[in-house]
């Protein structure tokens, strides 16, 4: 366990080798952000009633889903299948590690310092829109809320690893990778929330595990579903996760069968 937390401290410093880069990623992730809510402001200005969601619950719908992004969100997928297109996985196969867990405490660097860094910037977009925002919170609303933001996070991450994993049987995988990216941020609820999408196709996606990358957390704080869709939604999300985690290893497994390595 020591040195998964020594993986962890020494990303965390190395995310902050280069500072000026981490602090403008953080800003300029802000610009999606601020275009979204300026967009729907717009719209509801001329609204007639038609949206499911109010000018306020939208509002602070693409607040939520920054915080959420920067808390879930990790390029893994294009790490780790670089790693394993390049060759540069045989150095970590001969250590004494586990190399899932070693991607995911490095993944998890950049996340954990937007947690503590993050706090500015929120801040000040929170007090911008505070006409806006409004949270629907309770005490079971913020433990769900955290529950969820743990389940998300396990389910992108062994997504991106099982998606990652196909870097052992496709030489090329990279626009593969960017375009998976894009999808997702449709699909998750990133884009547009789900329950926009016409009916037959919001209650297919709810299913899948696409929803609790972003989805989910957000509609928590937001206040849209009831306790009993939290809890139903909670547990099919932890059936996910075991889901993923089987077929990352079983993909893990083939992986390493057919990989070979050339040259020292």
């Amino acid at each position: 366990m020591k040195k998964y937390v020594k993986v962890l401290k020494t990303s965390m410093a190395n995310e902050m080798e280069y500072r000026f880069n981490f602090f403008t990623s953080i800003a300029f992730s802000l610009i999606p952000f601020a275009t979204n809510v300026l967009l729907w402001i717009a719209i509801y200005a001329g609204d007639t009633g038609s949206f499911s969601m109010s000018v306020k619950q939208i509002v602070t719908y693409y607040f939520c889903v920054f915080i959420v992004e920067n808390l879930i969100n990790n390029s893994a997928i294009f790490s780790i299948g670089a790693e394993i297109k390049n060759g540069d996985i045989s150095k970590y196969l001969i250590k004494p590690c586990n190399y899932r867990r070693y991607s995911f405490c490095k993944a998890w660097a950049h996340n954990l310092l937007f947690c503590i860094i993050g706090v500015i910037p929120l801040t000040l977009a929170c007090l911008f829109l505070k006409d806006y925002i409004c949270f629907q919170l309770s005490i079971f609303r913020f433990i769900s809320f955290f529950t969820a933001l743990v389940v998300g996070y396990m389910v992108n991450f062994y997504m991106n690893f099982l998606l990652s994993s196909l870097a052992f049987f496709i030489s090329e995988v990279t626009s593969l990778f960017v375009t998976v990216d894009v999808l997702k941020g449709l699909v998750t609820g990133k884009v547009i929330p789900l329950s926009y999408f016409p009916a037959s196709i919001s209650s297919k996606l709810v299913l899948t595990p696409f929803q609790f990358v972003c989805y989910l957390p957000v509609m928590i704080l937001v206040g849209k579903y009831s306790e009993q869709t939290i809890v139903r939604n909670l547990i099919l999300g932890l059936v996910w996760v075991i889901i993923l985690f089987v077929l990352c290893k079983v993909a893990w497994k083939k992986g390493i069968q057919r990989y070979s390595s050339f040259g020292g």
